[in-house]
């Protein structure tokens, strides 16, 4: 037995587990970027030539992110990209420190307007420090691709010749001419201006044509290694198609493979034999064949049988750059959608084996392995191999075939909320998507999982927290709300009321007098939107409720959750707030309603700060040291001050004021223009009603991060560190001497007070 061997994994997958932070310290920076062990899809990966661990992923929600150690630690390389909304990643083959990125802009057609879906196309000269707008829909009558609303890899295509690099390079300026990305449209019957298709780039970027293809919806593009003017393209349920001319004809190959959807194309090196991932398995066959061979995997029969692996599903492959024969292949599968594994053939695919893939017992979202399809698979020159998937990506150290976890430093899930326990700014509670809640001790650089016996639901002991209330009378009473499932009512789910009165260690499920709620599809009675406790009586606790039946309620209990009464109808909620000193408490309505609570809640008036269509409210504060100033967040509008108890608003906040703020991202000038002033979270200092923190987090793209007011909302600046990613925050904390700051997106953050007054 190797027992300095079994240590060390012990020790990784202790380190895992506990998640200890991935501190990211933007040099002389007061925030701390802290990272709970990955989420969403990490969905490409670039791997730098000159560097095996180099190399860089996107994901579908947070962003980019790069490693300098081959996995081991990621961090964003994001800060000014003008949207997170991510997908393929390639580097230009001139210039390894040039990064081409596309993003969804309008993913899908919306049924109350003709605009077409369209995409972006993002560059970065200096290996991802700055970010500029390639292209992108614009006001000058300019259109633009569309990109898939899930996983579209390998969808950029740059041409390059190997042995003749300034063929594609005619200035000489280490910028690829030539540069075509797939598009994508979903549509019914025939409207006017589909996005799909291949749109084709020859002067760097400046300009692009859709050019061929138009009703195809493009999944892969794929360049010949050894004959560079050809193309290959997989396309959704239209099989693979050719071209010969650099992209700018192209034809179907008339095949088997024609009504399937193709993810990925390879050609084994050293012939024409082509290997293909699609959505009926892999294939291979010469592109002139009548019908390519399917790639059979029964070979890996466990004791399910080998005929449940005759149907199945593949998105990536690659040949091994270590196997001089070209004989080994590894691929990603997928069976029943949730099923997926790595496997690998040594003899050309025709036998096969599964790789290991490490799990980290206890991380709910790891411990089972892989739940989500392979979406990129990438080898660097020293024979590592990387994955793009859910949750995390999975490296394969050279010459090995177990892959590991790399989690460390990945983000790219909606953090609800960070909460500061009173009187002790140290510890702090989290809530997540698809996970119970979390706790740190030590001002987040390590965190532990309280999450057993938050909720329990199908299997399923723990349920997604997604804000908390912690009594400042008693720090060991917390009460916690959220929801198991994915919080859809058109899908199965149960709310979450919990409470703890050991801080987090156990949980009390909170529901007596609330109304009716069930885990069965379509009966879901309500989701919890905001929940406070009274300061000075941990029994005397109010929740905000979203009905399923429509509008919202706001219950009150006295006895600490024992039993619950109506306090008052209301429309849709979507936040809630209260000042310790005077227990008043804000809850943010829908459009132009905000219920203003008197004594925590029992009493109750109706304030309208503004008026108008398509509104909706996502942030309400109360000042502490002001009760009768209130700050609500709009979707649309800015933010609306009241400086009267609520009975008058005045705006602080909106487009004009946010511009100037913005001029370091990469924004069209159309997205620029257009940009809604939404306000996600709003916060007053504790101790001085005059400053006053908004977070600017719109729709699609990022914003300007959190802005700092210190008269009242009369000026604003930003407070959040350009260097870091805090561009999509949508709720901050501070604690009740206003010195430290949690903020919460895509990451956890905190800002630490120093003690030099500022």
């Amino acid at each position: 037995m190797n027992t300095s061997k079994n240590l060390g994994l012990y020790l990784r997958s202790l380190w895992i587990l506990l998640l200890t932070a991935a501190l990211s310290h933007a040099g002389a920076s007061r925030w701390t970027r802290h990272v709970i062990g990955g989420g969403g899809a990490e969905c490409a990966i670039a791997v730098d030539p000159r560097d095996s661990k180099v190399a860089y992923t996107t994901t579908d929600l947070g962003g980019i992110l790069k490693t300098r150690d081959g996995g081991e630690q990621w961090y964003p390389v994001n800060s000014n990209i003008g949207n997170s909304d991510l997908y393929d990643i390639e580097l230009d083959p001139l210039d390894p420190d040039t990064l081409y990125v596309c993003a969804a802009l309008q993913r899908t057609r919306v049924k109350w307007t003709n605009h077409p879906p369209n995409g972006e196309l993002y560059r970065s000269r200096d290996a991802g420090a700055s970010w500029e707008v390639v292209w992108s829909e614009g006001s000058d009558g300019r259109r633009s691709f569309g990109i898939l609303n899930t996983v579209q890899v390998p969808n950029i295509a740059i041409l390059h010749d190997k042995r003749d690099p300034r063929r594609y390079d005619r200035d000489g300026d280490r910028l690829s001419d030539i540069i075509l990305v797939g598009g994508y449209d979903r549509f019914k019957g025939e409207p006017t201006d589909v996005r799909a298709g291949i749109w084709r780039s020859t002067d760097e970027g400046k300009t692009f044509e859709q050019i061929a293809m138009h009703k195809v919806s493009i999944t892969c593009l794929y360049q010949h290694p050894r004959r560079p003017a050809v193309l290959y393209a997989g396309g959704v349920g239209r099989g693979l198609w050719r071209s010969g001319d650099h992209g700018q004809t192209w034809a179907p190959l008339e095949n088997n493979l024609s009504r399937m959807t193709v993810y990925d194309v390879k050609i084994k090196p050293g012939t024409d034999m082509l290997f293909t991932c699609t959505s009926k398995g892999m294939f291979k066959g010469e592109e002139r064949a009548a019908a390519f061979e399917k790639i059979d995997i029964t070979s890996l029969g466990d004791a399910r049988g080998k005929d449940w692996f005759a149907d199945y599903s593949a998105r990536a492959l690659l040949f091994s750059n270590q196997d001089t024969t070209h004989n080994t292949l590894i691929a990603g599968i997928v069976k029943q959608k949730t099923w997926t594994k790595l496997i690998r053939s040594t003899d050309g695919g025709t036998s096969w084996k599964r790789d290991r893939v490490e799990t980290i017992p206890h991380v709910p979202w790891l411990k089972h392995g892989m739940s989500s399809p392979v979406y990129d698979l990438q080898q660097a020159p020293d024979g590592r191999i990387y994955a793009g998937s859910g949750r995390a990506v999975r490296v394969c150290p050279p010459g090995e075939t177990r892959w590991l976890v790399s989690a460390k430093g990945i983000g790219n899930i909606v953090i609800y909320e960070l909460k500061f326990e009173p009187g002790n700014p140290a510890t702090v509670y989290l809530g997540m998507a698809d996970s119970g809640p979390w706790k740190s001790v030590d001002k987040g650089e390590t965190w532990q999982f309280i999450g057993d016996g938050f909720a329990s639901w199908g299997g399923v002991n723990y349920g997604q927290a997604t804000q908390f209330a912690i009594s400042p009378a008693a720090p060991k009473t917390v009460y916690g709300v959220g929801y198991t499932g994915n919080g859809r009512y058109q899908h199965a789910f149960q709310s979450v009321f919990c409470k703890s009165t050991d801080a987090g260690q156990s949980w009390q499920v909170l529901t007596n007098g609330l109304p009716a709620t069930s885990h069965e599809l379509n009966k879901g009675g309500w989701k919890a939107k905001g929940v406070v406790v009274s300061p000075t009586d941990p029994d005397v606790a109010c929740v905000a409720l979203h009905l399923r039946g429509g509008g919202g309620a706001i219950y009150r209990t006295t006895d600490g959750g024992v039993s619950w009464t109506l306090a008052l109808k209301t429309g849709v909620p979507n936040a809630m707030s209260i000042a310790p000193r005077s227990e008043t408490v804000v809850c943010a309505g829908p459009g132009k309603a905000v219920y203003i609570g008197k004594d925590c809640g029992a009493s109750w008036t109706e304030s309208a700060p503004v008026t108008g269509d398509w509104l909706q409210m996502y942030a309400a504060d109360v000042a502490d040291a002001d009760p009768i100033r209130i700050c609500v967040g709009v979707n649309i509008h800015g933010a609306y001050q009241s400086t009267d108890g609520g009975k008058t608003w005045a705006r602080v906040i909106a487009q004009p004021e946010l511009h100037p703020l913005m001029s370091d991202l990469a924004l069209s000038e159309r997205i620029r223009k257009n940009l809604h002033a939404t306000i996600r979270a709003v916060r007053y200092d504790p101790t001085n009603p005059d400053t006053l923190y908004l977070s600017h987090a719109p729709f699609n793209h990022v914003g300007a991060g959190i802005l700092k007011s210190t008269d009242a909302g009369r000026s604003w600046t930003r407070f959040s560190d350009q260097r870091l990613f805090l561009n999509k925050i949508r709720s901050i904390n501070l604690d009740e001497k206003g010195r430290n700051m949690t903020a919460s997106g895509l990451d956890a953050y905190y800002y630490h007070y120093r003690g030099d007054g500022q």
